[in-house]
């Protein structure tokens, strides 16, 4: 399991230019997300609200909220929904479509970073929104916990209960969507390892083989999210506490929000190495139809079946 990971952190460093690629593609989208706000200044006083932005310490969406009360008038809500749905869902699609290069560094069926994208496009897509609708249940049954919990409150239960049901529904929420993201991050490099185009039928497989090998699936992940949680915690927190009152403190923290988006991308190129040699060391290849028919083709006919 660690040496899974030290070789994949290794495998991932030996390719800076397409973490710097992803790290880009991330700030042009940070730059891209400053549209909605754009509409605050044109709506309202975009000088007040500058000044009072900074002189407030690190991030405030107290700020954030005020504003979208203060310039909502008319169809302003409609237009801002519009803009920022548009931004999140580019940059939904271009990570999805980069996700095929990135992980295709890893397998021995590559033909190269834009190749890759191109080709896994449409079936990591369809990987995506099947973990939407993954997503979308842990979300549901969440919401019923703490509809459960509230109503309990509301019949005057004692506050150890209360308590038990807040952290297990914090606990469901924390767990179901981890276990979200790692099967169908297996998903998805499974789709590319193996070439499958459907990903229902990835999803079964990837399902199958992490049952077969929870301990090598769930260490690399775990391991891998950790290191994330370490490095990029750190400096995405030292970058929301520094006091941005003036330009060079707010200089200093957008570009420790780069750097953590630099070490997030080389942890995302590592977590796709780590899982790339497990799935090629250790699940099976599904055959394709023409490998199946080639096959069948090649096996010479026995007595009894006529021939």
């Amino acid at each position: 399991m660690f040496a899974v990971f030290l070789n994949s952190l290794r495998r991932a460093a030996a390719h800076p230019k397409w973490v710097g690629l992803l790290t880009l593609v991330n700030l042009g989208f940070a730059l891209l997300a400053a549209a909605p706000v754009y509409l605050f200044m044109r709506q309202v006083d975009g000088r007040s609200l500058v000044a009072d932005r900074l002189r407030l310490p690190g991030l405030d969406f107290d700020w954030f909220t005020a504003a979208f009360r203060t310039g909502g008038s008319g169809n302003f809500p409609l237009r801002f929904l519009a803009v920022f749905l548009l931004v999140g869902a580019t940059y939904l699609i271009i990570n999805i479509y980069l996700t095929g290069g990135a992980a295709g560094l890893f397998t021995k069926r590559t033909k190269g970073f834009i190749a890759d994208c191109r080709e896994h496009f449409l079936p990591l897509l369809g990987a995506a929104i099947l973990s939407g609708f993954g997503y979308l249940a842990i979300f549901i049954v969440t919401v019923v916990f703490m509809a459960l919990g509230e109503r309990q409150s509301a019949r005057a239960v004692t506050e150890s209960s209360l308590g038990w049901i807040d952290w297990a529904t914090l606990a469901f929420f924390l767990v179901g969507f981890g276990a979200v993201g790692w099967v169908f991050d297996f998903v998805k490099v499974g789709l590319i390892a193996h070439g499958t185009r459907n990903p229902f039928r990835q999803l079964g497989i990837s399902l199958a083989f992490i049952a077969r090998n929870p301990g090598r699936t769930l260490g690399p992940y775990l391991l891998t999210y950790g290191a994330w949680a370490l490095i990029v915690g750190s400096l995405t927190y030292a970058a929301i506490a520094l006091p941005q009152t003036s330009w060079p403190t707010i200089a200093v923290g957008f570009a420790l929000q780069q750097v953590a988006f630099f070490a997030r991308n080389w942890l995302r190129l590592a977590f796709y190495a780590g899982v790339g040699e497990i799935c090629e060391r250790f699940a099976p290849t599904p055959a394709s139809p023409t490998e199946t028919d080639q096959w069948l083709a090649d096996v010479p006919a026995s007595p009894s079946s006529g021939a």
